[in-house]
């Protein structure tokens, strides 16, 4: 089928990516057009049921005490007994329904009450219809059903290749460690129990290891006393327990104790970030340290991070009472609670008092739309889930560079950037060499009284080109130059054209090298270095997280770009660097888990009096404190919904005296201020403000606001635009009484409510208005000369976001606008209705419910510009009567790595049936609409017609060409919707012969397929474009047509319309011509005039078919000589030619182009006729 599928054209590239697999060739030739490798019984998805009784988490002895404590107690045992009889009984009554016991692979009784099933489609079907009968609230996609005991062996054969260098990296984690108030801090993770949700772990990495002398939380008895509660009940062993630092580690997917991995890296480097334990590193190169190196570990490997599984480690944090979850994965783009299973697990989690760390995404911005678009978030699950804590990733302020090096002569070693062409630390490597300073500008007269003969220019940037200090330097002897800036920066000097070598160093090395005694400098070569940032600035692959209900996401920022931690080996000691979102939640994780720590020792001052409130006082106190850092190209302030509040620091989270909270419930009452749509020129910031100390704390307000803006072609900018104050906007604050404020100033151990009013500028926001909508978003800082400032982070969309932007929600049916990113309609085996196959063309879509799995079923492929709710299909027959309508979903607009949009697919169940029968020949229109954010009216997206065609197309005749050396089958056909193609198909070669469209044919009657090579056995399919399919054999031929060309077929003058005039015939076996249509495609006067005289190949159309190949060759009517021009001398050429001819070369002359031309009456022959006719010719067009 690779033939086929090479001949689809550009625009389907979008969907047949997704959709058009290879074809079913394994067994014989029907039906090999299409695919039809659907059934509706295998049974390879686990599906996630959810029952009606309420989880241990959501009782208030697990918000107050925690899962563990609260399943270990009677009552919480017999609880989780309650559940699990419920489960059994479902369970029971499915097996009933469907006529086999499933396999269950895991129960859900603590985050989630539910359980995951494996079933066919069919049997999730007969489930879904019966949801209430059985107590169900919900079935969902779970994960695909793979075999257990996938990873029963550890397989440690490959070596990992780590970071490797002279250079010490411990700058790179004690700069993150410092930035983020670590440091500073004692705390270390003591009596906290991390669980980390990833690919893989290797638990025997040393960097995985308890500090010595460290007790954990919890003693192996303490981990097995609640194995036979946990989801992963069925499967664990002693084994899951590692040692002190590892209490507990599976695979849930493989369903056993082994994590190791050699495919992948990423939980062993998230787990070390968050809890590793930095004094048991053996190299003295890395000396990495991870946050809360005294906390434990719980493991909880997921390599296909399927949902299923997922779900059931939801699980098990809380049966082994981790204090906070980090969840390093996710996907961008998907709408909020769009997996009720998730959503419900995560926000019962975080009611439990454990945080629940997730990174925000690597997917930057959505900026695959080339015009303005407002919905370019790229958030997702489980980001947009509430209780959530979303972490965006910065870039480690501390970079390992790989830089030329010189030595001076004090030993002091400098960095040099080679020139662009000749690399003076390549050329001069090893050597150690004098050097001259070069007085001015390195200009020839500079030169005049000094001496740089086998020496080391050393020159000043500026007035002359770089290349013309070279070479004055070179005629001066100078073996080489060294410039110096005119500041701390580097350049790569354009060289072109010297004759020596060079590079650049900063204006401090430069000053140096100046001052130096003793003159010389050795080229060192290549060498790591470590270079300090100043500035802490985003990365720019973090996610701008907002969800698309306009709740500000993330909420906070760790250091993910370029991160050093563990990874697996075969030795258990290695490290590398790495950098994501999935880098800074870790870092999070264990600030967390440091913060919890504090918290446990100061309960009374913070009024903790149960588990559950840790979750939301952490995230206050840390989102308080945060501050916010520069965009990626370091020019301005980050976005808050790319950064939160800030990067997080411990330091001030545990020594501010006051921290920030808000009244808006959406954002879990966080320093965080989601204000929805609408057209405002005013917002009113409003948040309070709680001191725990016992002293009046002092702020000074101030905001910094941005709004989206655009670049000069009028598309958005990557970064928002930075308002000035005054000019661009004002910022009032007052009190509760209305009290306008300079300062804000808390009493001891109370709670202010303050009011920030941000009033656009006219100008401002009438642009807004103009662009029909922009957001607005910013910071209100509380500036204090004493304690740490204070963060409140807000974002407003100013327009109408339940508005469709021009151009729709997403893109039209190419049946109605051909476009890459066009929807349409296919069937379950992704073959796309109206779709040719052999042309790629398409027309009206057609289906055929008949049986034979080929446009039996209808689903939808759409490509989304924003994301939307309740998609759904409508169908109405052709009086308008609607006969089917299905909520099929939500949309998403995901944009893939090349920037294009990737699909989506949903299957329709409607079975074509219109008052219980499937209709023949009826015409049905299906309408897509859905409903946008925060809109509670429907959107129509588009709708397109389709018909029903269940009759196979009509064979009228069959007959046989034959031309050259070639045969061809002339099929009569016809359908009552329309053909669509011949296939002929090999069952020795097991591929497809030929293939040719019905839309080919001029007659519009016949399909001409090439059977020379084929076997008498082989068949010929004929399909219309229902998939409906006939078969002819070769030997239904009933008749046979020769094709008969003269001998100067493809010899043509640029005065002849046609290449075929006269020149070929066909006739059957009695010798009667027969109707048939036959071109070249090209004319000779095209011919020439892009080729000349040249031989040009081309191809015998036979009813618009192609057949025989052959050459083409034009030259003008006379032109006997072949020179290109006609005149006397051709006359003169013919009559030489008919002088000879007797001998050999005549009868060449004649059968060749040449004799063609000069053959001016077109018979056949050259003759003095022919010489006659042509000086007739020449004399007419001179008189």
């Amino acid at each position: 089928m690779k033939k086929i599928r090479k001949i689809l054209t550009a625009f389907l590239a979008g969907i047949t990516a997704v959709s058009i697999s290879s074809g079913t060739l394994n067994c014989f030739a029907e039906g090999v057009l299409y695919d039809q490798e659907l059934t509706k019984d295998a049974i390879d998805l686990y599906y996630i049921i959810g029952l009606e009784a309420d989880p241990l988490a959501r009782y208030p002895q697990a918000k107050e005490n925690g899962v563990r404590e609260f399943i270990l107690t009677e009552e919480g045992k017999e609880v989780y007994n309650g559940i699990m009889a419920e489960h059994q009984q479902v369970k029971d009554e499915i097996a009933g329904l469907i006529g086999r016991t499933p396999e269950v692979n895991y129960d859900y009784t603590a985050a989630f009450n539910g359980f995951s099933m494996a079933l066919s489609d069919n049997e999730k079907e007969i489930v879904k219809n019966n949801i209430q009968k059985l107590g169900i609230t919900s079935i969902e996609d779970g994960a695909y059903v793979v075999s257990s005991g996938l990873k029963s062996e550890a397989k440690e054969s490959e070596s990992f290749t780590s970071v490797s260098s002279s250079v010490s990296y411990s700058d790179l984690t004690e700069r993150i460690l410092e930035e983020s108030g670590i440091t500073e801090s004692s705390l270390n993770g003591d009596g906290i129990v991390i669980a980390v949700i990833d690919t893989e772990f290797d638990s025997k990495h040393e960097f995985l290891t308890m500090p010595e002398g460290v007790k954990g939380k919890f003693s192996k008895e303490d981990v097995k006393a609640v194995y036979p509660y946990l989801s992963a009940a069925p499967y664990v062993s002693e084994k899951c327990y590692v040692n002190e630092k590892i209490p507990y580690a599976f695979d849930y997917v493989g369903y056993d104790f082994n994590t190791f991995s050699m495919d992948s890296s990423h939980g062993t480097h998230v787990a070390g970030i968050a809890a590793g334990n930095g004094d048991s590193e053996t190299d003295i190169n890395y000396e990495p340290d991870g946050v809360a190196s005294n906390a434990q570990l719980v493991l909880m490997s997921a390599e296909t991070l399927g949902a299923s599984m997922l779900m059931a480690a939801y699980d098990d944090v809380l049966y082994l009472g981790a204090d906070i979850v980090n969840a390093s994965y996710g996907a961008s783009y998907v709408v909020t609670h769009n997996s009720y299973s998730e959503y419900t697990a995560i926000n019962n989690i975080v009611s439990t008092g454990t945080v629940f760390c997730n990174a925000a995404g690597n997917s930057a911005k959505n900026s695959s739309l080339s015009d303005i678009f407002t919905d370019y978030s790229t958030s997702g699950a489980p980001t947009n889930v509430d209780g959530n804590f979303a972490v965006g990733s910065a870039d480690n302020p501390v970079q390992e560079k790989n830089n030329n090096i010189i030595k001076l002569a004090d030993g002091s070693e400098e960095i040099i950037l080679d020139a662009e062409r000749c690399h003076i630390s390549e050329l001069m490597n090893g050597l150690e060499l004098e050097y001259t300073v070069v007085p001015g500008m390195g200009e020839t007269s500079d030169y005049a009284n000094i001496d740089v003969k086998n020496k080391i220019a050393l020159v000043q940037r500026g007035t002359i080109s770089f290349t013309e200090k070279i070479n004055n330097a070179y005629e001066a002897g100078a073996i080489g130059v060294i410039i110096y800036n005119n500041d701390s920066e580097l350049l790569i000097m354009v060289d072109d054209g010297v004759l020596i070598p060079s590079g650049m160093v900063s204006y401090e090395t430069g000053m140096k090298m100046i001052e130096a005694e003793t003159k010389t400098v050795t080229f060192q070569g290549n060498a790591y270095t470590i270079e300090q940032n100043k500035d802490i600035i985003m990365s720019d692959y973090s996610s701008w997280a907002f969800t698309e209900q306009l709740i500000l996401s993330p909420d906070i920022s760790g250091f993910g770009g370029n991160i050093l931690s563990s990874v697996p080996d075969n030795n258990h000691k290695s490290y590398a660097f790495n950098s994501g979102t999935s880098m800074a939640a870790p870092q999070l994780t264990g600030i967390n888990a440091l913060l919890k720590e504090y918290l446990l020792q100061n309960q009374e001052k913070y009024g903790i009096t149960n588990r559950s409130d840790y979750t939301e006082l952490s995230a206050k106190l840390l989102m308080s404190t945060a501050t916010p850092v520069y965009t990626n190209d370091n020019l301005e302030i980050a976005s808050p919904r790319v950064q939160g509040n800030g990067i997080a620091n411990l330091s001030y989270a545990i020594n501010t005296p006051c921290y920030i909270s808000t009244d808006s419930e959406k954002d879990n009452y966080r320093p965080k201020l989601s204000l929805g749509d609408g057209y405002k020129q005013s917002y009113d910031l409003v948040f309070n403000v709680t001191n725990l100390s016992d002293a009046e704390c002092i702020y000074t307000p101030s905001v910094q606001f941005f709004r989206d803006t655009e670049n000069e072609d009028n598309t958005l900018a990557w970064n928002t635009l930075r308002l000035s104050e005054y000019e661009d906007f004002t910022a009032v604050f007052s009190d509760e009484t209305g009290k306008k404020l300079e300062q804000i100033k808390v009493p001891a151990g109370k709670t202010v409510k303050i009011t920030a009013k941000v009033t656009m500028s006219d100008e401002v926001y009438n642009d807004i208005k103009e662009k029909k909508g922009r957001f607005v978003d910013g910071f209100v800082r509380l500036n204090s000369t004493e304690n740490p400032n204070l963060t409140v982070s807000f974002m407003a969309f100013c327009g109408d976001w339940s508005q469709a932007e021009e151009g729709g929600i997403a893109y039209r049916f190419i049946y109605n606008e051909m476009a890459y990113e066009g929807a349409a309609l296919m069937d379950y085996n992704q073959n796309i209705a109206g779709l040719n196959m052999a042309d790629a063309s398409v027309t009206q879509p057609y289906y055929s419910p008949n049986g034979d799995n080929v446009f039996d079923s209808l689903k939808l492929f759409m490509f989304f510009k924003r994301r939307c709710y309740d998609l759904t299909a409508t169908i109405y027959n052709s009086d308008g009567k609607q006969v089917y309508t299905q909520n099929i979903g939500n949309g998403y607009n995901r944009e893939l790595d090349d920037l294009s949009i990737e699909g989506r697919a949903y299957n329709i169940k409607w079975d074509f049936k219109e008052n219980g029968e499937i209709k023949e020949n009826a015409e049905y229109t299906i309408e897509i609409s859905a409903r946008l954010p925060l809109a509670e009216e429907m959107t129509v997206i588009d709708s397109c017609t389709f018909k029903i065609d269940n009759k196979k197309p009509t064979i009228k005749k069959v007959g046989k060409l034959k031309i050259d050396n070639s045969e061809y089958l002339i099929i009569d056909a016809e359908d009552n919707s329309a053909l669509q193609a011949a296939l002929i198909y090999s069952d020795l070669k097991s591929e497809v012969v030929d293939l040719q469209s019905a839309n080919y044919s001029v007659s519009g009657k016949k399909i001409i397929v090439n059977i020379t090579e084929c076997m008498l056995n082989d068949v010929v399919e004929i399909y219309d474009i229902a998939g409906n399919m006939t078969t002819v054999s070769i030997n239904d031929a009933t008749y046979t047509l020769y094709a008969q060309m003269t001998e100067n077929f493809g010899f043509a003058t640029t005065d002849e319309e046609s290449f075929t005039d006269g020149k070929i015939s066909i006739t059957d076996e009695n010798g009667k011509e027969a109707q048939l249509d036959i071109d070249l495609g090209i004319t000779p006067t095209l011919v020439y005039e892009a080729n000349g005289n040249e031989v040009t190949e081309s191809c015998v159309f036979i009813d618009g078919f192609e057949t025989v190949h052959t050459d083409l060759t034009v030259g003008i009517m006379g032109d006997s000589n072949q020179d290109g021009n006609f005149n006397v001398r051709d006359v003169a050429y013919t009559a030489r030619m008919l002088s000879s001819k007797s001998e050999e070369g005549f009868t060449e002359f004649v059968l060749s182009l040449a004799g063609y031309c000069a053959d001016c009456d077109k018979n056949g022959e050259v003759t003095v006729r022919d010489a006659a006719l042509a000086a007739r010719m020449l004399a007419t067009e001179n008189l």
